[in-house]
């Protein structure tokens, strides 16, 4: 076992705390929080020692006690300002991101008004706005509580550089969000039988959460399809599914909700 990580407190403003690693390599990750316990205000860092590749890595830990999904006004720019002047402070070449739920969300988002190399989600939302995963009814007292959606999808907010690794529970209560995702030639789309929202743990379980990470900051894709072999991965590629519409236009009598093309 490693020594302990020296994680400070690095920024406070109303509703968001920032805390800072300060690693020997290269690269700054960005690790932001999921929703946590909503009776405690600000959630705690998460991640700790993948996100700091058990201390080798730049790190800077976000809690956003907003619960707003980047929705807050201001959030996703103070957040890029942020990011950008402590990669200039400690002298990062890469930037990377990293977030379970709600986390594994603006994890996605980010990279659209920063850059980001490489970008980790793990069980993300792709969207809550009530007319586009109106029907996915977790979450919904955060969700009920933004004021303005700003960010319609994930799938808006996406660039063609970044590269983009998105894991998903093969669960059916999953599939709300799963499925709305569409894979794109930068976006590799894992899904994991026998999962269901606890991706992150499954792979803590299994003893391989930081090398799966590692592999995908680093893009060794034959290295992660190894480490996740044992779990039966598919891999979702351009055009192999049919991705869920919008709830708003379900509801109107759209598409057949039932219908998500060929099994990942």
């Amino acid at each position: 076992m490693s020594a302990a990580l020296d994680i400070r407190a690095y920024r406070e403003a109303p509703g968001l705390m920032v805390h800072a690693f300060r690693g020997t390599s290269d690269a700054l990750n960005v690790c932001f929080a999921g929703i946590g316990h909503s009776r405690e205000p600000l959630q705690g860092i998460e991640f700790a020692r993948t996100a700091t590749m058990d201390g080798r890595d730049h790190a800077l830990f976000i809690s956003d006690g907003t619960r707003s999904w980047f929705n807050a006004p201001g959030l996703l720019e103070n957040v890029a300002r942020l990011v950008e002047s402590y990669a200039t402070e400690v002298g990062a070449r890469i930037v990377r991101t990293l977030g379970h739920s709600m986390g594994g969300f603006m994890a996605l988002v980010l990279p659209s008004v920063t850059r980001v190399e490489v970008a980790v989600a793990y069980a993300p939302q792709a969207s809550v706005h009530p007319d586009v995963a109106g029907d996915d009814l977790r979450w919904m007292d955060w969700r009920n509580r933004i004021d303005a959606h700003r960010i319609r999808s994930v799938m808006d907010h996406l660039n063609d550089t970044t590269r983009y690794y998105v894991f998903h529970g093969r669960h059916w209560r999953e599939r709300l969000q799963r499925d709305r995702f569409e894979a794109r030639e930068n976006l590799m789309h894992i899904v994991i039988p026998a999962t269901v929202h606890n991706v992150p743990q499954r792979l803590r379980r299994e003893g391989i959460l930081e090398k799966v990470t590692g592999a995908c900051f680093d893009g060794r894709l034959t290295a992660l399809r190894e480490l996740l072999a044992p779990l039966g991965a598919r891999y979702r590629t351009p055009g192999s599914i049919e991705p869920i519409a919008p709830s708003a236009a379900l509801s109107a009598g759209g598409p057949d909700a039932s219908f998500t093309g060929r099994r990942p």
